[in-house]
C-alpha cells in the first residue's frame, strides 16, 4: 500500500518537528497548506500533483485549528491558504481534491464557497462513517476513524462541474434526506426550549445542509422538466466494516505489555505534576467543580439512582482493565473539566491528578459545574438535561454504534424530587 498524500491533524503535530523531519527525509508525502514553523516558513508541502491516466489531480492538505498551542508549529487561517492553492492549481489540474482535518461546518463551507474544489476527503474526529454528501459542485466523503472501516469510492469523471450519485439519483431520495433534517431541527428546537441552552450553531449547520439539498431538488426537477440533464460526474461509495481480530497468543502478550508499560510510565509522570499549577486548575475547572460527594447531601435519591448506572462505574472499568493511567481513555471515564479526548497530551496529563470523587462520570459532566448551585441552591439551578454535543464526545459511532441521544437520555435521567 502507498499514499499519494497524507494530511495532518493537530493531534499529529504533537509528535513534534523532529518526528516530521525524519519522515519527510524518508519521503513520506505529508501535505498541509496552512501549517508553518516558528520562523514563519512552510513546515510541509502545501499540495501534491499526481497523474492518473490522462487526468491531472491536485491534492491540497488543510489542518484544523486548535484552542491549545502546538509546539514547533503555527496553524494559520485555512481559507486564505486554500484560496492561494486553488489559484496556483486550478489551471494545471483537471480535478482538485482537499484532504481536510477541519470540522463538519467548515467542510460544508468549502462546498459552499470554493466551487473549484471537486472532492473533499475529511477526517473530522467527531464525525463518523458517512455516505458522501454531494452538492452540484463537489463531493464530501469520510470514513470512520481509527481504521474501523475500509472505503472505496468509484468515480466516473465526465469533466463536468456537476456531481450525481449513481446509486441514489432520484428526487425522492433527496426529499427523504430533507425530512430527516427537518426532524433533527424539530428535536433541537424542543431541546433548546426545555434546557435554554444555545444550539444555534448546530441548527445552522443543519439548515445549511438543508438549503444545499433543497437547491439540488429544484435543479433536478427543472432538468427533468426540460429533458436536458447535463452529463455529470458520478460516483458509487462502498464501506466495509473491519471486524477486530482477537489478540490471543504472542500478539495479545505484546499488546498487554505495551499497555502495562504506558500505565507505568504515566504513573511515574504523575509524580512530577505540580498540583498548584494555575494551568492545571483552569483545565480541570478545580475552582468550580465540586465533585459527586458534594451532591449527595441534598440529592440522596438521585445519587442512589446514579450509582446504578454505568456512568458511576466508568473509572472502575478502567482500573479493572489496568488502564486507569491511559491518557486516551481517561477523558471519557472521569469528570474532566475543560479537558476533552481531543486535548493535547500536556493537558491530558492533568487527569492523572484528579481526586477520587472526580474519578467517575459524575453529576457535573451532564449538569454543569456545581459550585454556584452549592452556594446558592435556591437561586442557581444546574442544567436540567445535557446537550447531545456533550454525549457524543464519548459516545462516538465506533465506541457506541447504537447510541441514540433521546433513548439514552430517558435511561440515564435521574428521578425527580417529586417522585
Amino acid at each position: 500500500m502507498s499514499y499519494d498524500a497524507v494530511a495532518i491533524s493537530t493531534a499529529d503535530l504533537s509528535a513534534g518537528s523532529e518526528f516530521f523531519q525524519r519522515s519527510i527525509e524518508s519521503e513520506f508525502p505529508w501535505v498541509a497548506a496552512n501549517v508553518f514553523d516558528n520562523k514563519a516558513n512552510r513546515a510541509f508541502s502545501p499540495h501534491v500533483v499526481t497523474k492518473i491516466g490522462d487526468l491531472v489531480i491536485g491534492i491540497i492538505g488543510l489542518t484544523g485549528t486548535s484552542q491549545n498551542a502546538v509546539a514547533d508549529f503555527d496553524i494559520t487561517d485555512w481559507r486564505q491558504a486554500l484560496q492561494r492553492e486553488i489559484t496556483l492549481l486550478e489551471k494545471r489540474c483537471d480535478i482538485l481534491v482537499v484532504l481536510s482535518n477541519l470540522n463538519s461546518s467548515e467542510n460544508i463551507e468549502i462546498q459552499r464557497d470554493f466551487n473549484q474544489v471537486d472532492i473533499i476527503v475529511t477526517a473530522d474526529k467527531k464525525g463518523k462513517n458517512i455516505q458522501p454528501l454531494v452538492t452540484p459542485n463537489s463531493l464530501l466523503i469520510q470514513s470512520g476513524d481509527r481504521g474501523k472501516y475500509l472505503g472505496k469510492l468509484d468515480i466516473t469523471w465526465q469533466g463536468s462541474s456537476n456531481w450525481l450519485d449513481a446509486s441514489s439519483q432520484s428526487i425522492n431520495h433527496q426529499k427523504n434526506r430533507l425530512r430527516s433534517i427537518d426532524s433533527q431541527l424539530r428535536q433541537l428546537e424542543r431541546q433548546q426550549s426545555l434546557t435554554g441552552r444555545d444550539v444555534t450553531q448546530k441548527m445552522a449547520r443543519l439548515q445549511s445542509s438543508r438549503q444545499i439539498i433543497s437547491d439540488q431538488i429544484v435543479q433536478k426537477t427543472a432538468e427533468l422538466a426540460e429533458q436536458k440533464i447535463k452529463p455529470s460526474n458520478s460516483y458509487k461509495s462502498y464501506f466495509l466494516s473491519v471486524i477486530p481480530k482477537s489478540t490471543n497468543g504472542n500478539v495479545g502478550l505484546i499488546v498487554q505489555d505495551i499497555k502495562k508499560s504506558k500505565n507505568a510510565f504515566n504513573r511515574y509522570r504523575r509524580k512530577n505534576i505540580q498540583s498548584d499549577n494555575p494551568a492545571l486548575q483552569v483545565a480541570l475547572d478545580n475552582e468550580i467543580i465540586v465533585g459527586v460527594t458534594s451532591c449527595s447531601g441534598c440529592h440522596e435519591k438521585q445519587i442512589a439512582f446514579w450509582n446504578s448506572t454505568g456512568h458511576a462505574k466508568a473509572y472502575t472499568t478502567l482500573s479493572q482493565q489496568g488502564q486507569s493511567f491511559n491518557l486516551q481513555c481517561l477523558p471519557c471515564h472521569v469528570t474532566a473539566g475543560k479537558i476533552r479526548a481531543t486535548s493535547g497530551e500536556s493537558e491530558l496529563l492533568y487527569l492523572l491528578t484528579l481526586k477520587s470523587d472526580r474519578q467517575t462520570i459524575g453529576c457535573e459532566v451532564c449538569h454543569g459545574p456545581g459550585q454556584q448551585h452549592l452556594l446558592l441552591p435556591d437561586e442557581i439551578t444546574p442544567m436540567r438535561l445535557p446537550e447531545e454535543e456533550i454525549c457524543i464526545q464519548c459516545h462516538t459511532p465506533d465506541r457506541d454504534s447504537n447510541f441514540d441521544y433521546q433513548n439514552k437520555l430517558q435511561i440515564i435521567a435521574c428521578p425527580s424530587d417529586l417522585n
